[in-house]
Formats: C-alpha cells, structure tokens, sequence
C-alpha cells in the first residue's frame, strides 16, 4: 500500500499527524531565537594591546611589528591590518571565507604565546576576540546622569554606580553577554615620586618598581603532613594597606632603611578620563548592553528594560537617572511586526483567490489547508536546524505562503475533474493523485534545487540567504507532502455524493473573468493568437525568437547593482573628527554647539553624544513613524549642522549590516607606501579629487600628521659618560609624565582590586615642571640632570600609523550620497581617480579599493556561479523526471522570461539592485518551470497516447489554464504586501519580492505561448513511445468553455 493509499485510507492518523505537527510546530516558534536579521559570523579575529604613554610611533615598533610578524603566518590568513595610535595597537586578522574561525583562533593565540620576551613589560596583555555580528553590536544603549541638569555631576559616584551596581547586576541577566562603560574614572593607587628626593637618595624609579613588584605577591610553599592532618604552607607578602605599600623596603642608606614612603606619596586617585557622553545636554556616562549568540533579543532586551526600571527606582532618592538612549528591541518589534502583518494579510489575499476559483467552502478548506499546515510545520525543522526569527526568514515564510497552495491545487483540481467524471470517490482521489503525482515532484523538487547552491556561498551575503532559502524550501517541501496526503484524504471525505456531469463553480469573480462573457470573449482571444501561432512553423519559430530576444532585451534595463540594503531604522549616527592634539574640553565645546543646533529637530527623541580626544561618535533617535523618511532627515541635520570650524562631521543613518554610520555604500581606499611623507602627500592629493567625483559626500583620510608631542633624544655621548642608556631613560621619563604598571593592588580601601602606579606629580602632566632640570642618579654613581643627557624639542608626529599586510598605509573613507548607486560610483572612482594616480605611484607603493567593493565583487561572482548553478541543476532534475534532454531545455525557455519580468519589475516598483534582490533571480528559476512542465507534461502524455500533436498542445493549455492562473495569482498576492506595503524592514526584501512577482507574472503570460510554439517546433519531427501513464481526459470546466 502506497503512502498516499494510506492517508485516504486512514484519516485519523492524518489527523493526527496533523495536529502534532501544528502542536509542536508552535511551540518551536515560541522557542525559536527572534532577532532583527540572520547571525553573520565574519571570518575575523581582532587582537588589541595597550600601551600605556607610547606614542604611534613607539606602538609601532614595540608592539605592532613584532605582532605582525609572529602572525603572518597564521593558516587561512587573507588580509592582515593594523592600526598604532597613541597608547594601543589594533591589529585585524580577515580570515577566507570558510575558515573555522575556532581553530584560527586557537593558531593566533599560540603565535601570541611566543612573543612575551620581546614585548615591553609596560605593555598589558593582548586582548584577542572573535565575535559574531550579534556580540559586536549593543542591543541597549543607555545614559546615566543627574536629573538636575545644573548640578555639577560627581563622576566618581557615577562611576561607582555603573561599574559596581549596573554592570554586575545587568551582565547576570539570561543572555546578556557583556557591558561596557564609556567615560568612567577608574580607580588607581599612584606611587607619586619625588625625582628630587630619588636622587638625593642614590634611587632610581627602575628600583621602586622593581621593590614594588617583588614585594607584592604570595608565594606558595608546600604542602605538609603531621601524620594526622595536611595543611598548605605559603608566604603571604601582597599589599594588605596603604601602609604595607609605603613601607616596602627599597635600600640601606648610611644605615637607615629606606622605604617607599620616604621618596613618594601614596595617593588614592583616578585614572586621567580619556571620553565624555552626554544625552539631551546632560553629562554622564554612557553604558552599552550585548547579548550573547543565539539569544532571543527580544527577551533580553525585556529583561535589561525590567532591570534598568527597578534600577531607576533605586537611583531616584540620589536624583540620578539611568536613561535609554537606543533599543535594537524597538526596531525589531517593527520589522516584525510588519512582516507578521504581510504574512496575515499575504495569505488571506491567496485564501480569497481560492474562495473566488473553487466557490466551495469546503473546496476552500481542503485547500487553503496546506497554509497552516506547511507553514506552522516548517518552525519544527527552522528550530532544529538552529535558525533565528528574524526579518528575512519570516519575509522567506510570507514568499511561501502563496506558493504553499500550488501542489494542493493541482491535485485537487485533478481530483474533482476525475469525480465529474463519475468515477468512485475512491478511485478519484487516488487516480488523480497518481497521475499528477510526476508533475507535482517535479515542480517541487525544482523549486528546492535551486536553494542548493545558496548553501554553498561562504560570503557574507550566502549566510543572510540561508534563511530565507530554508524557510521557502522547508515550507514548499512540506506543501507537497500535504499535498499528497491530507488533500486526498479530505477529498475522500468531502465528495462521497456523486457530482453530475457538468457541475460548474462558476460565479466567483475570477471564474467570471475566466468563464463568463469576458472569459468567453478572453478565451476566444487566447484560441485565435494560438492558432496564429499554431498556424505553420514559421509563425512559431517567429514567436519563440520574439519571446527569446525581447526577454534578452530587457536585460539592458538592469539598474547598477548595490551591495546590501540599509533599511530605515529610524536613528541617524554622527561621527566626529578633530585635529590632532585636540582636547577634551575643545571636544565638550563641539558637544554643546551640536545640541544648540539640533535642538527643535523635528521628530527628535533622544541626542547623545560621546567624545574622546581626537574624536566622537553621536546618535539622533528619532520617532518611530520617521523610519520612512529617514534620508530626508538625515538631509536636515546635516543642513542644520553645517561647518564647524576644524572639525569634520559625517551624518548617516543607521545601517542594520553594519556597525556605526555608513556601510553598504561605504568605499574604502588603501593607499600604502614605505614613506610617511609620501603617504601625506598622496591621500591629501586623493581626498581632493575624490571629493570631486559626482555622488561623492565625503572622503576622509586617516592619516593625520600634526600630533603634537615633545621629544626627548638621548645625547649618546654624555649618556654613555654616566652610565646611561636609552631605555632607562626612556622609563624615568615615561615613569614622571604617565607612569608605569608596577602590579595590582587588593587592599581594604578599594572594593575591587586596582592598578598600582608609579608616577610623577601632576607638574610634569600639564607642562607646568621643567623635564630639562629633574635630577637623577646614574649608573656612575653621580647625580645629573635631565637636560644634560637628551635634548627636548617641541616636534609633530602622526596620530596614527595604518599597515596593510604589514606596510605603511593609508585609509580613505569614501562616503556616498543616499542617491548614489555604488557600481556607477567604483566605475567613476576607478576611471577618473585611481587609474591615473596608480599610473604616478613610486616602485612599491600600493593603491586598491576595499570596503563594500570587495564584499560586492565577491558576493556578485558567487551568486553568478549560484545562478548557473541553480539552472543546471533545475535542468538536470528534469532530465531525470521527463528521461529526456530535450523537452527540459524548452521547459528551462521559461527562465529568461521570468528574469525580463523581475528586470521590468525592478524599474517599476523603484527598488535597489542589491544582493537580496539577486537572490530573487536565482529563486524564479524554481518557479517559473513549473508553468511551463505542467504544459510539457501534459502535452506529452497526450501525444504518447496518440493525439496529434497539434491537438495534444492546445488541450495541455486548455486543461491547465486554470491551476496554472490559480497557482500564479495566488503565489503573486501572498507575496504581494511585501512589496507594495511600506513599513519597518520592507528595504530588505522589496527589491527580492518585485523580482519574483513581476518576473512570475510575465513568464506565465508569455509561457502559455512560447512553450506550445516550442512544442510545436519539435513535435512534429520526434516519436514518442508510449507510457504507462493516464492521459487526463479534456472535460474540465476551463475546456467546457473554450471549445
């Protein structure tokens, strides 16, 4: 007994079936993680070290070369590059595609575990990360502040607050990852020394450190055993008290001890703040929340939200405020809220056209059915498989829930033709199963197929794709499994009375479209262009190349491409750049000035800004409703803005790829050279022309010489005459300015353990000491000063050194009008700008493109290969169902029919060429063929069983006119809100849906003629045998009408 035998025969396990696929279906819904689009694991690992007082320079050569050279050799390594600022190296490890980022991982720390001996001691560990698109971007961001915005705010208690009682209590929520504070003072404990009183003393600050560190540790012993009882031995000798550090021994002078505190005072202090942020013209600190992976963001959001509130009511009696700047959790209710709505709406619109074509409410039901059913069951298998909730899959599920009904309707309509016929319910149900069985595997596996190269699509783009793939294939899998099983079973059930011969559901709208006086005067219209087309095998073959060459045509309307969409999330961002050298309170000044020239934005919730010196970041949240109309106001806070002299602003809005401002039409041009002078020059000269090229808003070179710094250059001669070299004079002079690590200190007085620091008095940090007159005891036994060993010198250095593949480069930022179109601008740039400068480039210098440009080429070239692929393996597949390579190749004419219809719809509809609307293109050719087999099919079967072939043509396109304009109008209203509908997210998926609902609705038109033309080309010339097959008898209802 076949499978579908058993389902007509035994109803109740169907049932069952289906109510525990329903059951569990929800709750895998339920569990499943919601986001707002599909985890993207970049092959990157990053690898940051501290150097605390290094210039750029000096954290080039200490720290970042020495890195760069123990991880070159890093398996599966792409790109390396590396940025060397003032006290941190920042070195970026793009790995290939497919890498296992793991074991990458485990090979870059290895390389790192080598290199301690040839790293400064002044110099922290390195930090080395590699996290996902979901870790790397806060889901919360957050202020804390003063309420009385005229109260002078105590930063050492907001610090208290967000280090000691925010961060731990919000990082023990479920799924919070981690929590990062901006703008806090941490705590210190300063060794503050007297150089004066050191030399006097025969010290240098090399010895207090050293007794420092020596003296600051426990040190384990044994174990011992009396016999009866073992017990642990130590030596316990780290710093309990303030008085513990001021008594550590450091030498015997003229038979006194000398210790600590008879050559520097020991201060609890705070670490010099480097950042400012303030929200809505308060200052405070700003506090950012990240979930981990795999977590629902929703449900961490609800609980940081529940958690910030019962803070809030904690803080009020302080008159402190813990206030929400931005909530990813806002968005996403939005997007998939209006997702949600077109899926609803979507799916009614195809249950309308089945209320309309089959006037039946139990017609209805039995098809309309598979919806839920495919739909509810395909969550079971989304959450085994580890998939997310998000934009793009559940935009996947709306595409499906159109397409779901196709099998259902071809083998419901078989069946009810078949009971017209008189024949036994039974017999009925499982001969017309049967004989549409091959056209309804072969439709399906179709349309899975062309998912199968998406799998192999390592970039990016291929990880965003894989939902939405496996969404539509799992839910039109499923559709042909209900197809099969729970439609006969319900037919079985539905039609046990005899329906007479002639019985008709006319009177739907749609059926009088089709079957009523203007369906008449349509049908005659249709019968007369095939007999025109029909008529000798020149009209046909004048047809099929009409057909072929206009669909080519149309290709020449196919917009620029564009990488990925950016949405309209409704938060613009700001990034700030000042000149070297700029201070915190210059940095405060531009915060004041931007308030004071957005205040009144309209639309405008919330503006926080957070500085460094050098540099900010700023945000605008705007209302919700102002997601549509996000460009425009990104427009006005620019003009509002205006120039701020010598400082550089960028406004954008939010793009949900990437992090910060810009990204999907962000260019990047590496510039490299061996000489920082030549590098200056070159970007300047670049920056300038760039700025010229139309659509071009901005370009921003990272390269910035004019850090002001003072240098201190050893008199080799008279050091040496002393004693002295440059590396202790180097560490006394880092020692006064910003001091050095000398371990960490867990004493009573602070709650937490802190560093303990060496350092000189604040003098010699404002420039209010002269370095040149600080005494200091030599080697030789003599006392010097300063300036007779170095020369100081006022000089310029630069902010930050840039490598690319462990060279000098430089970084231009290119950023694009809203309106630009990113291939016409890398056309326009690599024409009129990098040729002719590559042309002028010394022997070893460097200049290339980067940024979205990569990630498009890469992406295009793999979606190119995915499409041939998908069209091979579409072909291929049918090769096997119809065991002929002829009849697949003129099924496969449909394809570039549908692509001219997804061209045209594109223009129209005004949507993006980017890579999700790609994607449309690779899935039409899934759908497309099922038209065009469904005509071959039943034409061959015709001809096998002896009807001319003529004859075998028209009644294929007789008897399936009408599953083939149900299935199409049905799949083309269920995806229809997507594109039509605006709302939060729509960016995303409405270029993808206008290809495949115009690229759909054009090949079915045009197939219902090129393919018979086809057909009739090469039938006449072939013999076909015949096979074991029942041929439908030509009795439908569409047929009535027709003949």
């Amino acid at each position: 007994m076949s499978w579908i035998e058993a389902s007509v025969k035994r109803p109740t396990s169907v049932a069952v079936a289906v109510i525990l696929a329903s059951i569990f279906g929800a709750i895998a819904l339920q569990k499943t993680p919601v986001q707002l689009k599909p985890t993207v694991d970049r092959p990157e690992i990053s690898v940051e070290v501290q150097y605390p007082g290094a210039a750029p320079l000096e954290v080039e050569q200490q720290i970042t070369d020495r890195y760069e050279q123990a991880l070159q050799t890093v398996e599966g390594l792409r790109e390396m590059r590396s940025t060397s600022s003032q006290g941190q190296s920042t070195i970026s490890l793009e790995f290939d595609w497919g890498v296992e980022k793991d074991l990458a991982l485990i090979d870059v720390l290895k390389k790192i575990a080598r290199l301690p001996e040839a790293i400064p001691d002044n110099a922290r560990d390195p930090e080395v990360t590699a996290v996902s698109s979901d870790e790397d971007q806060p889901v919360v961001w957050s202020y804390l502040y003063y309420e009385d915005a005229q109260a002078t705010p105590d930063f050492v208690e907001l610090t208290y607050i967000a280090e000691e009682i925010v961060k731990p209590r919000i990082e023990r929520l479920e799924g919070v990852g981690r929590v990062r504070v901006r703008g806090a003072l941490r705590r210190e404990l300063r060794v503050v020394i007297d150089p004066v009183q050191l030399a006097k003393l025969q010290l240098t600050v090399q010895e207090v450190e050293q007794a420092l560190r020596r003296e600051n540790r426990n040190v384990p012993a044994g174990r011992r055993e009396d016999g009866r009882q073992a017990e642990d031995v130590r030596t316990v000798g780290q710093f309990a008290s303030i008085e513990d550090v001021r008594q550590t021994f450091l030498a015997e002078r003229a038979g006194r001890r000398v210790v600590v505190g008879d050559v520097a005072q020991i201060q609890r202090a705070f670490e010099r703040p480097d950042s400012a942020a303030r929200i809505d013209g308060k200052d405070g600190l700003s506090i950012s929340y990240f979930r981990k992976t795999g977590e629902n963001v929703l449900e961490v959001v609800k609980r940081i939200d529940a958690k910030l509130a019962e803070l809030n009511e904690e803080l009020k009696p302080r008159g402190i405020a813990l206030r929400k700047a931005y909530d990813e959790a806002e968005y996403v209710y939005a997007a998939l809220e209006n997702v949600t709505q077109n899926l609803i709406f979507g799916a009614l619109l195809a249950a309308v056209v089945l209320v309309f074509f089959l006037r039946s409410t139990s017609a209805v039901l039995a098809v309309g059915v598979t919806i839920p059913i495919s739909v509810v069951a395909s969550f079971i298998l989304f959450y085994l498989m580890g998939r997310t909730i998000n934009v793009i899959s559940l935009a996947g599920v709306t595409f499906a829930s159109g397409m779901v009904v196709d099998n259902a309707i071809i083998v419901f309509e078989n069946i009810y033709r078949l009971r017209r016929e008189g024949l036994g319910v039974l017999d009925a149900v499982l001969r017309g199963t049967h004989e549409v069985y091959g056209a309804v595997l072969a439709s399906t596996l179709t349309t899975l197929a062309v998912f199968l190269p998406i799998f192999f699509v390592e970039e990016e783009s291929g990880q965003l794709f894989k939902d939405i793939a496996i969404a539509i294939a799992l839910a039109v899998g499923l559709s042909m499994v209900a197809a099969l099983t729970v439609i006969p079973c319900l037919c079985a059930r539905l039609w046990r009375k005899p329906i007479a011969a002639g019985t008709s559901r006319e009177g739907g709208l749609v059926d009088w479209i089709l079957l009523g006086p203007l369906g008449r005067a349509s049908a005659r219209g249709i019968e007369a262009l095939h007999a025109q087309v029909q008529r000798n095998a020149a009209t046909r073959f004048a047809t099929a190349v009409l057909l072929s060459g206009a669909a080519m045509a149309a290709w020449t309307l196919l917009p620029s491409a564009e990488y990925l969409p950016a949405g309209n999330r409704p938060m613009i961002f700001g990034n700030l750049r000042f000149p070297p050298g700029t201070s915190l309170a210059r940095t405060r000044e531009v915060m004041h000035l931007l308030e004071e020239r957005l205040a009144g934005l309209p639309d405008r919730r919330y503006f926080f800004v957070s500085v460094s010196p050098g540099r900010g970041f700023c945000g605008i949240a705007l209302e919700p409703q102002a997601g549509d109309r996000v460009d425009a106001m990104v427009d006005e806070v620019r003009r509002r803005v205006g120039v701020i002299p010598d400082v550089r602003i960028f406004f954008a809005k939010s793009n949900i790829f990437t992090r910060g401002i810009g990204g999907a039409k962000d260019l990047k041009l590496y510039l490299s050279d061996t000489s920082l002078e030549r590098l200056q020059e070159t970007s300047a000269r670049l920056e300038r022309r760039l700025a010229a090229v139309p659509g071009v808003l901005q370009a921003l070179s990272s390269f910035e010489l004019g850090n002001p710094e003072r240098q201190i250059a050893l008199d080799r001669e008279a050091a040496s005459k002393v004693g002295l070299g440059a590396e202790s004079v180097g560490a006394f002079v880092e020692t006064l300015v910003s001091g050095r690590r000398a371990g960490r200190y867990r004493g009573h007085e602070f709650p937490d353990e802190v560093e303990l620091r060496v350092i000189g008095d604040e003098g010699f940090r404002d420039g209010s000491a002269d370095l040149s007159r600080v005494p200091l005891w030599t080697p030789a036994g003599t006392q010097v000063a300063l300036g007779s060993v170095v020369r100081l010198a006022p000089s310029f250095g630069p902010s930050r050194i840039e490598h690319v593949e462990r060279k000098r480069a430089v970084t231009i930022d290119v950023k694009l009008a809203n309106d630009a179109v990113l291939e016409d601008a890398i056309l326009t740039i690599e024409r009129d700008v990098l040729t002719p400068e590559r042309a002028a480039l010394p022997v070893g210098a460097g200049l290339r493109l980067a940024g979205s440009v990569d990630d498009l080429t890469r992406t295009r070239e793999a979606l190119v290969g995915s499409f041939a692929l998908a069209v091979a393996i579409t072909y291929l597949l049918m090769v096997a169902l119809f065991e002929s390579f002829l009849f697949p190749l003129l099924v496969m004419f449909s394809v570039p029919l549908a692509t001219a219809g997804a061209v045209l719809g594109i223009r129209w509809v005004g949507a993006e060429f980017n890579v999700m609307t790609m994607l449309g293109f690779i899935l039409l050719c899934g759908i497309v063929v099922n038209n065009a087999i469904l005509l071959v099919d039943r034409t061959l079967a015709g001809v096998r069983a002896g009807e001319a072939a003529q004859t075998a043509i028209a009644l294929a396109v007789r008897l399936r006119l009408r599953p083939i304009f149900m299935s199409m109008i049905t799949t083309c209203l269920g995806m229809s809100p997507l594109i039509f509908v605006p709302g939060a997210g729509t960016e995303l998926y409405r270029g993808l849906g206008a290809a495949v609902f115009f690229g759909l609705l054009l090949s079915t038109v045009l197939t219902l003629f090129l393919i018979p033309a086809l057909l009739g080309l090469l039938l006449p010339w072939m013999k076909l045998g015949p096979r074991d097959r029942e041929v439908p008898q030509e009795t439908s209802p569409v047929e009535v009408q027709l003949s």
